[in-house]
C-alpha cells in the first residue's frame, strides 16, 4: 500500500520546470527526443536535430512517454485529464451549436390538421388535432405551434391513433385547419451536455479509452477479424468491442447471444440504441432466447411494437402493474372505456389523467425493478434524462445502431459500463441526423471518430473491431451488388436462403429479377416542393401503392422513400385502405431513416425527384459524408427478395447525377440487364386485369374519361381541379365536361379550377378559373375524398435545359380516401 506521502507525490501536478531537458519516447515509432520548451499548450521536442510539437499535457496520455517512470506516472494523469477535457470541449461546442440552431429554427416541424377546441377551463384550452403520421410524444412534452402571425406554446396531453391533444394557455380559435408544431428537442442535448460534463477519466475509464485512444488502436498489415464466434469471444472477454454488422449479418442475433452469455455469468446488462424500433427488436430477441423468470428481462420506456406494448412480463410499467391486481383491473377498465370513445371525445382526457395517476403510483416500483433486472433495454435519449439509468452503472453496456448516434451519446453510454462495452453498427448505413449543417463534428459517427472507418478503407485492422461478414437476409443478386459497391467485396451470402429468396424475386414487375425498375420517363411525373422543404410526387406515390397491391396477397411489402412528405402522403393512402380492408396492414411505408433495422420480402423504393425540380435533392445526390450512398444502401438492403425502384431515369440522366453514386450504379445495372418496364409497358402492367376491382385504378387518358365524368356527376359538395398546362383537344369531351360542371354548379357544388395565367383553357371552363402561378400537378379532388391524377385530359409537356420534352404516355389514376385527399389539398395549398 502507498504511504500518504507517496500518494500525494503521484497526484501532485508536474511543473514545467521539471520537464525541460527530460528525455521522452514517441510511442508510435519509439523515437527518442528531448524536451526543449513548453509554452502556450505546446511541448517542443528536439529529435536528433528536427523539431516536433505536440499538445501539452494531452500528449502524455499515450503519445509521449518520459524516461523517468515516476515522473511519467504523474504526468500521465495530467495528460489523461487534459485529453478528456479537450474531447469534452470539442463536443460541448458542437452540441451548443446544434442547440442554438434548434432554438432559432424550432427544428423539425410536424403538421397537424382539423383542429378543434374540445374543452376550456381556468384559462387553459384543449385542442384535438389529426396527424398525417403516427406520432409518439410523451405526455407533457412542450411544443410550439407556428402560426403565421405568432408562436403559441402548448403541452402534449396525449398522442395516439393519429390524434394529438394539445393544451394551450392561449385561445387559438374554435377550429384550426392546419398548423405546424415543433418540440423542444434541444432539451435532450442539454441533458447530454450535463452528463458529459460530469465524466472523469479515472472513474469512467472505458469512456476515456474510447474518447481519447481509439486512433491508437490501428493494426497495420493485418486482416479484419470476422465472424459471429470472433465477435462473441471478444465481446465477452475484452473491455471494448466494436462489431461491424452489414445488413442481414445477424447483428441482433449476435447482440442477444452476447447479452445472454454475460447474464449467465451473473453480470447485469444495459442495452441502448438511438431508436425505439432497434431497442424493441433486441429486447424481443433476448427474451425469446432466454429462459429467465419474469422481471429479469425488461423494456424501459415507450415500446413501439405491438408484442411489447401490453406485454405484462417484458415492459417495466406493465410488469409492476400486474403485480398490483387492483390497479391492474382499474387500468384494463379505463382502457376498455377509452377504446369505446371517439378519438376526439373530451372524456378521453380524464381517462388519460387516471391512467397517468396509476403510472405515478407505480413509479417507485418501476424504478426498483430497473435496479434489479438483469437485462434492461431503453433508448439512449431515455438513459440521458432518466436518473434511474444514469445514476447507476452496469457490468455490461451494449449499444446498437451506433452509426446513427452522436459520438457524445456513445461516450456517455460507455460511461455507464463497469467492465464491458460493446458497440454494434454499420458505418456504411445511416449517419446521425444533424440540423445545423455549418458544423460537421456531429455528423461523424463513432466508427470514424475512433479510426475504424479509415482503417477498413486502408485494408488495415483495428484492435477493437470484429466484422460480421456472412449475410442471411437478401437475395444473392442484391447482396453481391452492395458487397461490391459498399463493402469492398467483403460481404458473403449463405447458400441456405437461395430458393426462398428466388421465390420472392418472382413477384411483379419483371418476375425473376431481384432488382427491377418502374421507369416513369415519358410521363407527366411531377415533383413538388412542400412548405417545409420536403418533396412529393403524386404519380409515383400512386404507382408505388399499386405495385404493393399487386403483391400483397403473397408477401408483405414495404414502401421506402427519402422524403418525409412523400412518406406522409403514402401513409395517408394506406390509412384509407386499411380502414376499408385489413389486408392492407401487410403494407407499410416509412422514410429510409425510419426503416433502418427493419426488413420486408418486397421493397418498393420511391425516389420522388423528377421534373419541375431544377436538380435532384441532397437525399439522392449528396456525396458529403457519403450520405446519399449510405441512405440508398439502407433502402436496398431492407429487401429480402425483391427490390423495385420507381423513378424517372430520363430526368436523372439530364441532371447528370454522379456515376459514383450507388443509386446511379443500380439504375445502370438494371438497365444493362433489362430488368425494367417503361412507357406503354407500365400502363399494361398497372392497369386492372380481367375481373379485378383494384383500390388504385389506373387507365389511359381515353378509357378512364367515362369513369372520371361519373365521379364528377356524383359529386355532392366540391370539385377542385389543378390544370398546369394545355388540355387534349377533344371538343366533344370538353362540351360534355362543361355541361356537367354547369349542372353541378346549379346544384350548389363549389367548383374551382386553378391554372397558370398563360394557359388558354376551353371556353366551357372559363367561369370556374382561378389563376395561380404555382399549379404543377394535373389533379382533381372531388368531395374531399376522391382523387384523380391526370384528368381532365391533361396534355402537358416539360421544358428542361431549354428543350421541350414531349409527354408520350398519359396514365390517369383514381384513388378514394379522405386522408389522402386532405393531405393533397394541404400540400398543394388549396
Amino acid at each position: 500500500m502507498l504511504s500518504i506521502e507517496e500518494n500525494d507525490s503521484l497526484t501532485r501536478d508536474v511543473s514545467v520546470d521539471e520537464l525541460i531537458g527530460m528525455r521522452v519516447m514517441i510511442v508510435q515509432n519509439h523515437q527518442i527526443g528531448t524536451i526543449r520548451y513548453i509554452k502556450d499548450g505546446v511541448v517542443s521536442l528536439d529529435c536528433h536535430g528536427s523539431e516536433k510539437k505536440y499538445l501539452y499535457p494531452a500528449a502524455f496520455a499515450g503519445t509521449l512517454e518520459l524516461e523517468d517512470e515516476d515522473l511519467n506516472e504523474r504526468i500521465l494523469m495530467q495528460g489523461q485529464e487534459a485529453s478528456f477535457e479537450e474531447f469534452k470541449k470539442t463536443y460541448r461546442f458542437a452540441l451548443t451549436n446544434e442547440i442554438d440552431f434548434l432554438k432559432l429554427t424550432g427544428g423539425k416541424k410536424y403538421r397537424i390538421v382539423d383542429g378543434e377546441r374540445i374543452a376550456s377551463r381556468d384559462g387553459e384550452y384543449l385542442y384535438a388535432f389529426d396527424t398525417d403520421s403516427d406520432l409518439h410524444f410523451p405526455d407533457g412534452t412542450t411544443v410550439k405551434l407556428w402560426f403565421p402571425e405568432k408562436i403559441v406554446t402548448g403541452y402534449v396531453v396525449s398522442c395516439e391513433d393519429f390524434t394529438i391533444l394539445i393544451r394551450t394557455m392561449e385561445y387559438i380559435g374554435e377550429t384550426i385547419d392546419s398548423v405546424e408544431f415543433t418540440s423542444e428537442q434541444w432539451q435532450l442535448l442539454e441533458a447530454l451536455m450535463d452528463r458529459i460534463k460530469c465524466m472523469e477519466p479515472s472513474r469512467d475509464s472505458i469512456a476515456y479509452e474510447i474518447a481519447c485512444n481509439g486512433r491508437k488502436k490501428l493494426i497495420p498489415w493485418s486482416n479484419i477479424r470476422c465472424g459471429q464466434n470472433s465477435a462473441m469471444n471478444r465481446a465477452t472477454s475484452e473491455k471494448v468491442t466494436f462489431i461491424w454488422g452489414p445488413p442481414g449479418t445477424g447483428k441482433t442475433e449476435t447482440l442477444a447471444n452476447i447479452a445472454l452469455e454475460h447474464i449467465e455469468k451473473g453480470r447485469r446488462v444495459l442495452m441502448l440504441s438511438y431508436s425505439n424500433v432497434s431497442v424493441d427488436g433486441a429486447l424481443m430477441r433476448v427474451a425469446n432466447k432466454a429462459d429467465l423468470e419474469a422481471g429479469r428481462v425488461i423494456r424501459y420506456g415507450y415500446p413501439r411494437i405491438k408484442e411489447l406494448i401490453d406485454n405484462c412480463n417484458l415492459t417495466s410499467y406493465q410488469y409492476v402493474l400486474q403485480n398490483n391486481p387492483e390497479l391492474s383491473k382499474e387500468y384494463r377498465e379505463l382502457n376498455e372505456k377509452k377504446r369505446s370513445l371517439k378519438r376526439k371525445d373530451p372524456e378521453r382526457i380524464e381517462i388519460n389523467k387516471c391512467i397517468n395517476r396509476l403510472r405515478d403510483l407505480l413509479l417507485q416500483q418501476e424504478r426498483d425493478l430497473i435496479y434489479r433486472a438483469d437485462f434492461i433495454a431503453t433508448t439512449v435519449s431515455k438513459a440521458t434524462v432518466d436518473p434511474s439509468i444514469y445514476m447507476q452503472q452496469f457490468d455490461v453496456v451494449i449499444f446498437d445502431e451506433a452509426s446513427m448516434a452522436y459520438v457524445p451519446q456513445i461516450i456517455f453510454a460507455s460511461s455507464l459500463a463497469k467492465s464491458f462495452f460493446v458497440c454494434l453498427g454499420d458505418f456504411c448505413q445511416l449517419p446521425a441526423i444533424v440540423q445545423n449543417n455549418t458544423d460537421d463534428r456531429l455528423t461523424k459517427d463513432i466508427f470514424e471518430y475512433t479510426g475504424i472507418t479509415s482503417a477498413v478503407e486502408d485494408n488495415q485492422s483495428h484492435e477493437w473491431l470484429v466484422m460480421l461478414d456472412l449475410q442471411f437476409r437478401m437475395h444473392w443478386d442484391i447482396a453481391d451488388f452492395v458487397s461490391q459497391n459498399m463493402y469492398q467485396g467483403r460481404l458473403k451470402t449463405t447458400d441456405k436462403i437461395s430458393e426462398s429468396r428466388q421465390e420472392i424475386a418472382m413477384c411483379d414487375p419483371v418476375p425473376g429479377a431481384a432488382m427491377s425498375m418502374v421507369d416513369l420517363s415519358g410521363m407527366y411525373s411531377v415533383c413538388t416542393k412542400t412548405m417545409d422543404g420536403s418533396r412529393i410526387n403524386i404519380m409515383s406515390a400512386l404507382m408505388c401503392v399499386r405495385i404493393a397491391e399487386k403483391n400483397l396477397k403473397n408477401y408483405e411489402v414495404g414502401i421506402i422513400t427519402p422524403y418525409s412528405a412523400q412518406s406522409r402522403l403514402i401513409i395517408a393512402m394506406l390509412r384509407d385502405l386499411q380502414e376499408k380492408n385489413k389486408k392492407w396492414l401487410r403494407v407499410s411505408c416509412a422514410t429510409v431513416h425510419q426503416f433502418q433495422g427493419s426488413e420486408k420480402p418486397v421493397i418498393v423504393y420511391d425516389s420522388v425527384d423528377c421534373f419541375r425540380m431544377p436538380y435532384p435533392g441532397m437525399m439522392l445526390s449528396s456525396m458529403k459524408n457519403d450520405s446519399a450512398n449510405r441512405l440508398f444502401n439502407v433502402a436496398l438492403t431492407r429487401a429480402k427478395g425483391k427490390f423495385v425502384l420507381v423513378t424517372n431515369a430520363d430526368y436523372l440522366l439530364r441532371k447528370h447525377l454522379s456515376k459514383k453514386l450507388v443509386f446511379t450504379k443500380a439504375i445502370t445495372k438494371i438497365q444493362r440487364e433489362q430488368c425494367l418496364i417503361r412507357g406503354a409497358s407500365v400502363l399494361d402492367e398497372m392497369m386492372p386485369i380481367e375481373d379485378e376491382d383494384p383500390c388504385i385504378y389506373i387507365g389511359d387518358r381515353e378509357n378512364s374519361w367515362k369513369r372520371y365524368i361519373e365521379d364528377i356527376k356524383n359529386s355532392k359538395d366540391s370539385i377542385h381541379m389543378e390544370i398546369p398546362d394545355v388540355m387534349d383537344e377533344n371538343d366533344t369531351a370538353m362540351e360534355q365536361f362543361g355541361s356537367v360542371l354547369s349542372i353541378k354548379k346549379a346544384n350548389g357544388v363549389h367548383i374551382c379550377i386553378r391554372t397558370p395565367e398563360d394557359i388558354d383553357l376551353p371556353m366551357e371552363l372559363q367561369e370556374f378559373i382561378k389563376l395561380n402561378d404555382y399549379v404543377t400537378n394535373p389533379v382533381t379532388v372531388i368531395d374531399k375524398k376522391t382523387v384523380w391524377f391526370g384528368q381532365p385530359l391533361y396534355a402537358a409537356d416539360f421544358i428542361s435545359e431549354g428543350d421541350i420534352l414531349d409527354t408520350e404516355y398519359f396514365p390517369c389514376i383514381r384513388f378514394e380516401g379522405k386522408h389522402m385527399a386532405r393531405l393533397i389539398q394541404a400540400f398543394l395549398e388549396f
